[in-house]
């Protein structure tokens, strides 16, 4: 955002003395992190989406400069759509983007408008992404989400299985589909109601983009999405799967019987073991990990911790005849009911009623997973490429600052500041710094 006032348009310069004091003195200058703008605007061109997007609006605004801005935007600040305006209004950013001055109002209009036309532009960008790295396409990483929507409420917002801890709001499923490693592009995205099932949203999800991707191609998700419609598609379509396989009593039976003497060691200092087993359509890879194990069983002891002080809580109201807590009761005034609940601590020492309680959460499946495919695992277990993530690459952008000063009758003079070897780099990857000359 624009730095304005006192303190935050001073110029200090250190005097060269022991004590390290600093000479200050107000100037006009005016400083603005540039470098996501810059980004998102090399990103647009490089990928044509600004050609696309400004299609959707003849008059007016350019809605693939605002496309361009709001990109900009949520790679840093990332508070509100607000905030978002506030920061496309500033004159240094307009002037740069050739914006004239809008309400809010038109920003929400214009976000409504790129939702509408939000599969025109993630088809326009998977061609091109496609036709450039289409050689080094092998697998497609599928995944799910749930946004909670507060407001007014759309047709999509529904109560279902929260994924990030709101279990009772109101909510909509995102499914983004991706290119897996090296190149860990996102190629898909469809926006489901929020009580739909994971297996449902990934025939949606695997729908947009199985025509682009081709065949042979290994498509790769989580077990909620895992289920035998999607399996022999993706088979009759001539593309492979990889997926966490759901656990049954048959897996149980194969846990108990556990042996390192008869399990494949993987890493013997991280306690890694694989066991395979074949069958006609599939291969499912079973693993133990000694870390998973130790990260299973904490978070079991803290909900036998949970379980513990809900049964203490009851019984401490039992015990001097108070009224049930709400979430005991039937929350309807047509339904009659009459309740018991008693507990076992009467019967147990603290220590035994803990045991109790940890042995019966504990169901034998800690430590272990599956892995079900119909290929080999040779190229999916190797040691995958290294990079940057995201919020890396946009902290460097960040720190490009646009210092412009006032030089009085001379004018201003516009400066762009710290540069680092990783902003440098992207720079010049999308063109908009020249690469250094030879020599």
């Amino acid at each position: 955002m624009r730095n304005k006032g006192v303190p935050a348009c001073l110029f200090m310069s250190c005097k060269q003395k022991a004590t390290g004091t600093w000479s200050i003195r107000q100037n006009e200058n005016i400083s603005i992190p540039i470098g996501n703008a810059v980004l998102s605007e090399a990103f647009f061109r490089k990928y044509g989406l600004d050609t696309v997007i400004s299609k959707f609006k003849k008059k007016g605004t350019d809605l693939g400069r605002l496309a361009e801005l709001l990109v900009a935007y949520k790679l840093g600040d990332n508070f509100s759509i607000l905030r978002a305006h506030d920061f496309i209004m500033q004159p240094e950013i307009r002037g740069r983007f050739g914006i004239d001055e809008f309400d809010v109002r038109g920003l929400y209009r214009a976000i409504e408008r790129l939702g509408e036309n939000r599969e025109t532009v993630i088809a326009a960008f998977r061609n091109r992404i496609l036709n450039e790295y289409g050689s080094e396409l092998v697998d497609v990483i599928f995944d799910w989400s749930s946004l909670v929507y507060f407001g007014y409420k759309p047709e999509l917002a529904m109560r279902g299985h929260s994924k990030d801890g709101h279990p009772e709001e109101c909510q909509m499923t995102i499914g983004i589909a991706q290119l897996a490693k090296p190149l860990c592009i996102p190629v898909g995205m469809t926006v489901m109601p929020g009580n739909t099932h994971d297996s449902k949203h990934m025939i949606h999800s695997y729908d947009q983009v199985k025509d682009d991707i081709g065949t042979g191609r290994t498509m790769i998700f989580d077990a909620g999405a895992n289920c035998k419609d999607i399996l022999d598609r993706m088979i009759d379509d001539g593309n492979n799967f990889l997926t966490r396989k759901k656990l049954n009593v048959s897996d149980d039976k194969l846990f108990d019987s556990f042996s390192k003497d008869s399990w494949q060691c993987i890493d013997p200092e991280r306690e890694e073991y694989c066991l395979v087993k074949r069958f006609p359509s599939r291969v499912n890879y079973y693993f133990f990990s000694r870390e998973l194990y130790d990260l299973n069983i904490s978070a079991r002891r803290k909900k036998a911790d949970k379980l513990y002080g809900e049964a203490v809580s009851l019984q401490n109201d039992l015990d001097r005849g108070k009224k049930l807590k709400k979430r005991f009761l039937i929350g309807n005034d047509l339904i009659e009911a009459s309740i018991s609940l008693q507990t076992k601590l009467t019967k147990m020492t603290e220590s035994e009623a803990r045991s109790y309680i940890l042995e019966r959460t504990i169901d034998g499946r800690e430590g272990f997973f599956c892995l079900t495919s119909n290929i080999a695992m040779t190229r999916i277990l190797s040691k995958p490429a290294f990079g940057r993530a995201t919020k890396f690459i946009s902290d460097s952008m960040q720190k490009l600052t646009l210092t412009i000063r006032n030089n009085g009758i001379r004018g201003k003079e516009f400066i762009i500041s710290n540069f680092n070897p990783l902003n440098t780099s992207i720079l010049r990857a999308f063109g908009v710094m020249a690469e250094p000359e030879a020599g």
